[in-house]
């Protein structure tokens, strides 16, 4: 698949805790196993995107130690190149994940070890190699690259914006702001109800087509929805027969989704494909456990 991505923000290792029940304050709970795996926004959305056939490149930090270095081996096993300038954190950032029986989540995350200089240092020394192709950056750092975006704008790169996490880091005007450089945005019902809390999550759609171009809304198992200035169109999700988790899923929607519009497929395309795999990843373990299968699933497809 040609067309280069460039994936900026989180990469951590998810510590995922699989509850039988409610967790009740000051209780104990004994599961059958604590599992960490590779994790963060855009290293999972990196990693989908290669899984693809995209040439994906990380743009961010990794820790010295030894979750940095299952990062990295998971990095290499789906082909996914590092920023050259990267800078070694000091440790690797961890997420907590409670998984619910019915396989929804609750995330408490680290803030992230982050440096803006890599990803500008790989954009002057990329140059004219990167036009035509994609930037996705995750919404908790969105406002840290404002300057790099721009930069890449003039280098001739789309900007694609997953706004989970914008609204943990920035108030509703900030996120809003920041949204100036953003050619296609991501978001939920969740992010849509801390941005426009009194709108309906189609009206938040609208709303937010006076910032960005394009705005796409997924609803779970529902529907996934476009929205530009001209139209609204609804995507159906494929059935799934078992949910095993939701970890990740928005994330290999985002990397599936990037790969396919820089390698010049439509919006609607780029949907379609980037919703099929979410469902595969659902019925997998951890942000990347369905990875392998949607790489045979996708495989010659693009």
């Amino acid at each position: 698949m040609v067309g280069r991505t460039l994936f900026v923000g989180y990469a951590n290792v998810d510590v995922i805790v699989r509850l039988r029940g409610p967790v009740e304050r000051g209780g104990r709970l004994t599961v059958e196993r604590i599992h960490k795996l590779p994790g963060g926004m855009a290293a999972n959305a990196a990693c989908a995107a290669a899984a693809v056939g995209s040439q994906a490149v990380f743009c961010g930090l990794v820790g010295g130690d030894s979750f940095g270095e299952l990062l990295l081996t998971d990095f290499r096993r789906f082909g996914v190149e590092l920023c050259p300038a990267a800078v070694t954190a000091p440790y690797t950032t961890t997420c907590v994940i409670l998984v619910y029986p019915d396989g929804e989540r609750f995330i408490v995350s680290e803030p992230s070890n982050f440096d803006s200089g890599p990803l500008r240092q790989y954009l002057t020394q990329a140059g004219d190699r990167l036009r035509g192709g994609v930037l996705y950056v995750d919404g908790y750092h969105l406002g840290m690259i404002a300057e790099e975006l721009r930069l890449a704008r003039a280098l001739g790169l789309r900007i694609f914006c997953d706004l989970d996490g914008g609204p943990d880091t920035y108030t509703p005007d900030e996120l809003l702001a920041h949204l100036v450089q953003v050619d296609v945005a991501l978001v939920n019902r969740a992010v849509l109800a801390n941005l426009f809390e009194d709108l309906a999550p189609e009206k938040g759609c609208q709303q937010l087509l006076s910032q960005v171009g394009v705005v796409i809304l997924t609803q779970g198992a529902e529907r996934v929805r476009l929205f530009t200035p001209s139209e609204s169109r609804d995507f159906p999700v494929p059935p799934v027969g078992c949910v095993l988790d939701t970890i990740g899923a928005g994330d290999v929607f985002s990397g599936v989704f990037v790969a396919y519009w820089a390698a010049e497929k439509s919006i609607e395309a780029s949907i379609e494909a980037a919703t099929k795999a979410a469902a595969v990843s659902v019925q997998y373990q951890g942000a990347r456990g369905g990875l392998e299968a949607i790489r045979q699933a996708f495989e010659g497809s693009a």
